[in-house]
């Protein structure tokens, strides 16, 4: 096909990315060959850099010499930052880092915005040093470079904040990680202006979005949870033919504020628009969004732990486009990233320098110490003033990339419910609805538990979104109290009467919309909101009222 001047204009702009990301891929690469060395140069980079700080003089920094005098330094949680971090927030230098901090970038917990994160010059580069091997990696073995790309880049829920010490909160887009130069290579190649996300209102920016979409045709979409995308396209068969005139004409039929329709400049599009209207008469088949997306050719987001099976859902709607699954990443750190042809995602071996616990023996390791089929608890420690932080995040070793591990995520170490002594934790409960639900042979598009209180006594309560009969439900329902069971501290609590037995409740449709819609209303942005198996939180049964059926019991 004949590439017009914004094609090749893009494809410009795709080899100018590789091209920008060549060297910090060679050097992962080469890290890899290596990763004890790696490791130990990006930890005393840390050191040397922060010896001078409070948190250095307080800890001897400028004293440790190897890694075995570091490990003397205590394990951390955000607890342990707070006042340091709100001294930071007021304006004051030099507590945890000799760096200012550019800015203070919010992390959520399951339902609200909780910890304000510094990020200084040092761990902007450390999150760089992952993601531009990535980038270089999945630009130059896969299609993607031959086309636009999509980025979740989701609405803006507030204005711009500023703390006491006028440091700003939050970047405005996940286009703030690159560096400048190579974040204007990257717009050019997106299909969506970023403009886009300032549309506060989200039935708007939904559809302006999938306007941008559907005449861009991307051959790139990087998303975070796999859910947004299906939420995105939601609407598409109910407004096609609006949306068609829209392509056609290079109007918006939609409101939004005047300023932002200024700046996104759009234009007809005949071509897509005739193409669109032979594809309308597939609009019921399947293949229906292969046809409409015939140029996407990966999908990269959330695929382990909870997310796993909505992955599986978004590969059932786009069957032609690879599902590549992102590696973790967390708001403190940049840990892993995905290779074309391997896996799990690889350990970012030069972004920060990394520990691991044991699941079951507490031993903690390095990372060249790290055992095929064990469970690790990370911890970092980053050039953002993090000194051997626990991420409550729990991994699995499945392989190596040379000397450097592939690493499964499995799940959050901190997301546990206790009310009473029961210690659910969501690995555990997740790993239950996995193998329950193959042995039940249920398709849920929604599956979580979370506490409530109900007729008197507080229980769990799975709720699920999902066309299975009520018969298998009710089989499925007394095998998760079943399996409940087994975890000592939840048994005991039911033998003691502080717990009711599990129930279950299906959900006729839209769980995972009024799910989104009570985490946006708590602060999360869209494109961050994590599938759960588990919640904390009580309440659920409102945000589902409506759409709940019956107990099973």
């Amino acid at each position: 096909m004949r590439l017009n001047k914004d094609d090749i204009l893009v494809r410009i702009a795709n080899r100018l990315l590789i091209a920008m990301t060549w060297w910090q891929h060679r050097l992962f690469v080469k890290a890899t060959r290596n990763v004890r060395k790696a490791q130990e140069k990006t930890l005393f980079e840390i050191i040397r850099k922060n010896a001078k700080t409070e948190y250095g003089r307080m800890h001897n920094l400028q004293d440790i010499k190897d890694v075995k005098a570091f490990q003397k330094l205590p394990l951390t949680s955000y607890d342990d930052y707070q006042n340091e971090i709100g001294r930071i927030a007021n304006g004051e230098k030099n507590v945890l880092t000799s760096e200012d901090v550019m800015m203070f970038e919010p992390s959520s917990g399951s339902v609200a915005a909780s910890k304000l994160i510094p990020y200084t010059p040092s761990l902007k580069k450390q999150f760089q040093r992952g993601i531009y091997p990535w980038l270089h990696d999945t630009y130059t073995k896969t299609r993607v470079s031959e086309g636009t790309s999509y980025w979740s880049m989701t609405p803006v829920n507030h204005k711009t904040t500023y703390t006491k010490g006028k440091i700003p909160i939050g970047f405005e887009d996940d286009s703030e990680y690159l560096g400048h130069q190579l974040k204007h290579a990257f717009r050019a190649g997106l299909c969506v202006p970023p403009i886009v996300s300032k549309i506060e209102d989200f039935d708007s920016f939904r559809y302006v979005t999938l306007l941008y979409l559907l005449k861009g045709n991307p051959s790139f979409i990087s998303i975070w949870n796999p859910t947004l995308l299906k939420i995105l396209i939601e609407p598409l068969k109910e407004n096609y033919d609006t949306l068609m005139k829209d392509v056609l004409e290079g109007t918006l039929s939609t409101h939004i504020p005047p300023l932002i329709r200024t700046r996104l400049h759009l234009r007809k599009n005949k071509r897509r628009a005739k193409e669109m209207m032979k594809i309308k008469k597939m609009m019921d088949e399947e293949g229906f969004h292969d046809l409409l997306f015939s140029g996407l050719s990966m999908i990269s987001c959330w695929a382990d732990s909870s997310a796993t099976q909505h992955a599986k859902e978004l590969a059932e709607i786009f069957r032609a486009p690879q599902i590549q699954p992102k590696g973790l990443i967390s708001t403190e750190a940049f840990v892993s990233f995905p290779m074309a042809g391997s896996i799990a995602p690889v350990l970012s071996v030069r972004s920060h320098f990394f520990e691991f616990i044991d699941t079951e023996s507490g031993e903690i390791n390095l990372a060249d110490q790290l055992v095929i089929g064990r469970s690790y608890s990370v911890v970092v420690t980053t050039g953002g003033g993090l000194y051997r932080y626990r991420l409550q995040d729990v991994i699995q070793t499945v392989g190596f990339f040379r000397e450097a591990p592939l690493i499964k995520f499995i799940g959050k170490e901190d997301n546990i419910s206790d009310r009473f002594g029961e210690k659910v934790n969501e690995i555990h409960l997740n790993r239950i609805f996995e193998r329950l639900k193959e042995k039940h042979q249920i398709r849920s598009t929604f599956c979580m538990a979370a506490p409530e209180r109900h007729q008197g006594m507080t229980r769990y309560v799975v709720y699920i979104e999902t066309t299975t009969r009520m018969a298998v439900l009710k089989r499925f329902e007394s095998d998760v109290e079943k399996a409940l069971r087994k975890n000592y501290h939840y048994d005991y609590c039911r033998r003691i009467k502080q717990l009711g037995e599990a129930s279950l409740y299906r959900i006729e449709r839209g769980a995972q919309e009024n799910y989104v819609t009570k985490c946006r209303e708590a602060g999360q942005r869209i494109g961050n909101i994590k599938p759960r198996a588990l919640s904390k939180e009580s309440g659920w049964d409102k945000v589902f009222e409506g759409r709940y059926i019956e107990n099973c019991h």
